[in-house]
């Protein structure tokens, strides 16, 4: 089930440029800290790896992490958060744009020891679930020319509500991540 739900979100997300902002959409908020972390010549490990002082890095080098990540949800049904997605956009990254994924596993290990299903909630008594390890990225590479550089990027968590009589709607937030550069020796 969790395939055919990711289809549809997929599906709805690449339709976002006609949809409207549904009364759903409202109903999640979400955040990441620090504002704008540095990208890194560094090789990360992921929360799994971290936990179990594993002697492997997962996250591939020009890694950067945003290790504090928080939604919010204030829906009447209850909610899943099925996965989140950010994407870079510059003429300073070699492959343009830039995406990382983070679903399934590495989802609830980022998650942890919080779970991506929520109770239904109210404005006046939200649902607050903030990460127990950070989100890492790796891979970013920026052209061989680019000495420093800030990219505003985009975070879009994906989820889905389930209502009363057991529909299932596609349910997303976003907003803004941004990433610095500097190469290494300036």
């Amino acid at each position: 089930m969790k395939k055919h739900l990711l289809i549809l979100l997929i599906l709805s997300s690449s339709l976002s440029s006609c949809k409207r902002v549904s009364e759903e959409d409202q109903n999640l908020q979400l955040s990441v800290s620090p504002t704008a972390p540095y990208v890194l010549p560094v090789a990360m490990k992921t929360c799994k790896e971290q936990t179990e002082h594993a002697d492997s890095s997962g996250v591939s080098a020009n890694a950067f992490e945003y290790n504090r990540f928080t939604f919010q949800w204030t829906g009447s049904n209850s909610f899943e958060l099925v996965f989140l997605q950010l994407v870079y956009d510059s003429q300073d990254l070699a492959t343009t744009p830039y995406s990382c994924v983070i679903s399934d596993d590495n989802l609830d290990e980022t998650l942890f020891p919080e779970d991506r299903f929520v109770a239904a909630a109210s404005a006046d008594s939200p649902t607050t679930v903030t990460a127990g390890c950070a989100i890492r990225c790796g891979s970013m590479k920026f052209k061989d020319d680019v000495k420093y550089s800030y990219v505003v990027g985009k975070i879009t968590a994906f989820g889905v509500q389930i209502d009363e009589d057991g529909e299932v709607l596609p349910v997303e937030a976003t907003g803004d991540a941004a990433i610095q550069y500097k190469k290494v020796g300036y």
